[in-house]
């Protein structure tokens, strides 16, 4: 009887034992399970707030490129890129700001699985049920890896993403900066052209305004001249017979002969002693200033015909030169009884003579001569 009541005491006791056994299987192993769960879920909030902070990082570095190139170069186009990536900073703090809480609530919860592991049976010790508890954790740990290798090359291919599109702006910047210079070079280059231009156009007005000018003035001054001619070739009696005489001769003289200078040099030395000769009978100029006449001496401009008029030198002596056309001719003056019969050689055509005139009472005389024989020394 007391080897039964022992029995059954005994097997009382391993019924309690396997019933307590089988109550804190379920409790180890969801106990396990979110534990494993909790630590998958921190690894990827943790992969994903790394992210964020890589995010935030090109976020800063591009603001801060951008704020750099405009204080460097102000530009409208930069500032409005420089304000988005303001923008784009702030949204990459918030969400770095959301990780890090999703990362303290995931620690959170795996502190707390961590402690209800714990206290779920201390009492109890328990072999054979690992085994059956070692397969999920594996797996979710498993798929942790995988996730979080996953989240890595997602960052990655984001962050080379980023970079390259971050290269291809900036030599898109480059390149519109260089086709900015490049266009205002040619604006400032067509700028001096159009100047240069405008001011040669101004000066070849200027320059044609005052040809035009200098022509109209010089045409009305013609216009005086001639009309002033015309008036003194009325006012000298110059009519449509007059005749040209030659401003320069025909056929210069290429010798003198020294007889006929040597009696023009002695006639024009003797008028020179009579001119300045101060005696009580020195003879005072005629009323009217003699003009010299001839039968080939009418000349067509007034100019000659004026250059007629004798030049008193003194003691009734008169001096006038003139151009000659060459043959036999009449030379006179007005009130002077005697005249003068030349005959003018053809080699002396347009040649200039000179004539004087003796004035006093009883004594007037018409001579000539050849002016190079009175300008030569005999």
């Amino acid at each position: 009887m007391q080897h039964a009541a022992c029995t059954h005491k005994f097997l009382a006791k391993v019924i309690l034992l396997s019933i307590m056994l089988v109550a804190s299987l379920p409790v180890l192993v969801y106990a396990d399970v979110d534990q494993a769960t909790a630590l998958a879920e921190l690894k990827t909030n943790q992969a994903k707030m790394t992210e964020a902070q890589a995010g935030k990082d090109l976020a800063v570095k591009a603001r801060d490129a951008l704020a750099a190139q405009q204080a460097s170069k102000p530009d409208p186009d930069t500032e409005r890129k420089l304000k988005d990536a303001e923008t784009d900073v702030m949204l990459a703090d918030s969400k770095l700001n959301s990780a890090k809480k999703s990362v303290e609530r995931a620690q959170k919860k795996l502190d707390e699985s961590s402690g209800d592991t714990k206290t779920a049976a201390p009492a109890v010790k328990v072999e054979s049920p690992a085994v059956v508890i070692e397969a999920p954790a594996k797996k979710v740990a498993d798929e942790q890896l995988r996730k979080e290798a996953e989240a890595k090359a997602a960052a990655q291919k984001a962050s080379e993403e980023r970079s390259r599109k971050e290269a291809e702006a900036k030599v898109a910047a480059q390149k519109a900066s260089e086709e900015q210079v490049r266009k205002e070079a040619e604006a400032k280059v067509a700028a001096q052209k159009a100047s240069e231009e405008r001011s040669r156009k101004e000066a070849e007005a200027i320059l044609a305004a005052q040809k035009a000018s200098e022509e109209a003035a010089k045409k009305v001054a013609e216009a005086e001249a001639a009309a002033k001619k015309q008036a003194l070739a009325a006012e000298l009696g110059i009519d449509k017979n007059c005749i040209a005489l030659p401003t320069n001769p025909t056929t210069p003289s290429a010798s003198v002969n020294a007889t006929d200078q040597a009696y023009a040099q002695g006639f024009l030395k003797q008028i020179n002693l009579l001119v300045e000769k101060k005696t009580a009978d020195d003879v005072p100029p005629l009323a009217l200033t003699p003009v010299l006449e001839g039968t080939k001496l009418s000349p067509c401009d007034p100019n000659q015909k004026l250059a007629l008029k004798f030049g008193y030198m003194g003691n009734g002596q008169y001096r006038v030169e003139t151009p000659v056309l060459a043959g036999e001719q009449i030379f006179s003056v007005k009130n002077v009884i005697q005249a003068l019969n030349r005959v003018i050689p053809e080699s002396d055509n347009g040649e200039v003579y000179v004539f004087f005139l003796d004035g006093r009472e009883g004594r007037t005389k018409l001579t000539a001569y050849k002016k190079s024989l009175l300008e030569q020394a005999p």
